[in-house]
């Protein structure tokens, strides 16, 4: 059957068919890219809030540790100063530090000889 053939409301009818699945076709392809970037950025921001949120989890199970263990530096730097805790005091209480605080693994201390209370050899 010849497109010539037809008659003119064949014709019109034909074309606009056509023409209506066209459309039907760019807006569907429209409709989906547009879903797909809201859905990308629904979820790059879930994703970024996700880690936000585990990111001020895992701070604040490090701040506490390491706002006591701050604490306990300065109170066996100023002990050392006054020269009045020795190195089995100082040793027993990071020791307890450590059975207090079950998150740290370890904990040291380190001073320049014959800085913590002059009896390095």
């Amino acid at each position: 059957m010849k497109l010539s053939n037809l008659n003119l409301a064949a014709r019109i009818n034909l074309f606009l068919g056509i023409v209506l699945l066209f459309g039907f076709f760019i807006l569907t392809s429209v409709i989906l890219k547009i879903a797909y970037d809201s859905s990308l950025k629904k979820g790059e921001d879930y994703a970024r809030l996700t880690a936000k949120n585990y990111g001020n989890e895992i701070s604040s199970k490090f701040n506490i540790p390491k706002e006591n263990l701050d604490q306990l530096k300065r109170e066996i730097m100023l002990l050392s100063e006054q020269q009045v805790i020795s190195r089995e005091q100082t040793n027993q209480m990071l020791i307890d530090y450590l059975s207090n605080n079950k998150d740290v693994l370890d904990v040291y201390m380190t001073w320049e000889p014959e800085a913590f209370d002059g009896k390095d050899k």
